[in-house]
C-alpha cells in the first residue's frame, strides 16, 4: 500500500495501535515496548485494525486532519481571553497554517 515516509516511527506508532487493540499491550512484534505514549497508538488502533488495511489507513488520514485541525479551537478560546475576538480568530486560523499540519 503506497504512503507517505517522513518519519522513522509511523510504522512503530501504527504496529502499537494494532497490538493495544488486538491485545490490549503496546507489543511490536510480541516485545513490549514501554516507553512510547499511548495516545497516538489509541487513536490509530481502531482504524488499523478493521480488517482492510487500506479503507483503515485512508479513514485514519481523515481522522488525523480532523484532530489535527481541532487544535485551532482551544488557541481560540485561549486567545480570546487575551485579545480582541478578531485577533483571536487570527491566532487560531495561523495555526492552521503551520507547515506540521500537512503532514496529518
Amino acid at each position: 500500500m503506497p504512503s507517505p515516509w517522513f518519519t522513522p516511527d509511523e510504522m512503530v506508532y501504527g504496529e502499537l495501535g494494532r497490538s493495544l487493540y488486538a491485545t490490549g499491550h503496546l507489543d511490536i512484534l510480541g516485545h513490549a515496548t514501554p516507553f512510547f505514549s499511548l495516545v497516538y497508538p489509541a487513536l490509530v488502533g481502531p482504524f488499523l485494525n478493521l480488517g482492510d488495511v487500506e479503507l483503515g489507513y485512508t479513514l485514519l488520514k481523515g481522522a488525523q486532519a480532523l484532530v489535527m485541525s481541532l487544535t485551532a479551537v482551544p488557541v481560540f478560546l485561549w486567545a480570546r481571553s487575551l485579545v480582541r475576538p478578531r485577533f483571536a480568530l487570527v491566532a487560531a486560523l495561523l495555526m492552521l497554517a503551520v507547515p506540521g499540519l500537512a503532514f496529518a
